[in-house]
């Protein structure tokens, strides 16, 4: 999945380096004296050509890249269950008493779900990502130096803005981990008391805690 990563980031570079021979050169045919129109609609044909033949690769490769990525990533998730719900079973009883079971089942459910997504789609971008930046660093270089130099310069700026905030977004994660967390309790104690909502006829009032608990994670969830 990790070659397969790195052939789709290489092949996308191919797409900007056609359409520079597709517009560039055709261009710089067109003003050639000896260059005729049926020479410059041959180049242009080629040139199309090989840029349907790299979309068809990127295509097929991407999907045994994503086929592959769903694989490991689910595996890795199975495995991270697993483990969570053996060490969850043997906590001490004074811990598992402190913490209400719909918080404890939401680690389970909701933040795992996070972990599926970051294993599934941001590790592989962040590759993917990686090898677009240093390739396409490579290809300007060739092409213009002075121009790699400016885009180099702006590296640090951008650095310093995702260290800024980074933190800032992770501790939006966490608080909005612990908001659903909380919506999820309100929805399993209801459940599980449920004889009681309906002997006391507090179907309104879970509703309002429910309510509440959704309006709090909304709320954290902005920006």
């Amino acid at each position: 999945s990790l070659f397969a990563l790195y052939m789709t980031a290489a092949l996308s570079l191919a797409f900007p380096y056609f359409l520079s021979k597709l517009i560039g050169k055709s261009m710089m045919a067109g003003g050639e004296a000896g260059a005729s129109e049926a020479d410059i609609i041959a180049n242009v044909n080629t040139i199309v050509l090989w840029l349907i033949c790299a979309l068809v690769l990127q295509s097929i490769i991407t999907y045994w890249r994503v086929r592959g990525f769903i694989k490991s990533g689910e595996g890795a998730l199975n495995e991270i269950r697993r483990a969570l719900f053996s060490r969850m079973v043997r906590l001490p009883m004074n811990y598992l008493t402190e913490k209400r079971s719909g918080e404890l089942s939401s680690r389970i459910a909701g933040d795992l779900s996070i972990m599926r997504e970051t294993l599934i789609t941001t590790v592989p971008k962040f590759g993917r990502m990686i090898v677009t930046l240093i390739g396409g660093l490579i290809m300007i270089f060739i092409c213009s130096w002075k121009l790699s130099l400016i885009m180099l310069g702006s590296v640090p700026i951008v650095v310093l803005a995702i260290a800024i905030f980074g933190k800032k977004i992770k501790n939006y994660s966490k608080a909005t981990q612990d908001a659903l967390a909380d919506t999820n309790i309100v929805v399993e104690e209801t459940i599980m008391g449920v004889y009681d909502t309906k002997a006391f006829c507090n179907e309104e009032y879970e509703e309002k805690r429910y309510d509440s608990a959704l309006e709090k994670f909304f709320n954290i969830s902005l920006p």
